[in-house]
């Protein structure tokens, strides 16, 4: 499950720039460093409050999509009297002869895993 990210601060071990802070299953907030992989926990509210003073809170940029320019829809032509081409004709559906039955190969005989010790 992914969590919501609420903002990002400095790692407080490598100092990563962009560390993630999340939201805890208790609700505190938490620092996640993809970076070093480091997870720092607020078990109060007081360093919740802290921590939550620190953060750059995360913006969502939304891009607004360009409208093309509508083309005018070409005009509906009324269908000519015309006899189809013989490519435009689809070929009838052959049926399929009955292949020769499968040919199964001849079982390979099995030598017994002692028999070159033995010399057989």
């Amino acid at each position: 499950m992914k969590k919501e990210i609420l903002g990002h601060t400095a790692c407080p071990i490598c100092r990563h720039a962009d560390a993630e802070v999340k939201p805890d299953k208790n609700g505190h907030a938490f620092i996640f460093c993809p970076d070093c992989a480091a997870q720092t926990f607020t078990r109060n509210e007081h360093r919740h409050k802290l921590l939550m003073g620190h953060i750059r809170p995360v913006t969502v940029t939304v891009q607004e999509q360009t409208k093309q320019p509508e083309q005018p829809e070409k005009p509906i032509q009324p269908a000519q009297d015309k006899k189809p081409a013989a490519a435009d004709k689809v070929p009838a559906v052959q049926k399929k002869q009955p292949d020769a039955l499968p040919v199964k190969p001849e079982p390979v005989k099995k030598s017994s895993w002692f028999q070159p010790i033995l010399g057989a």
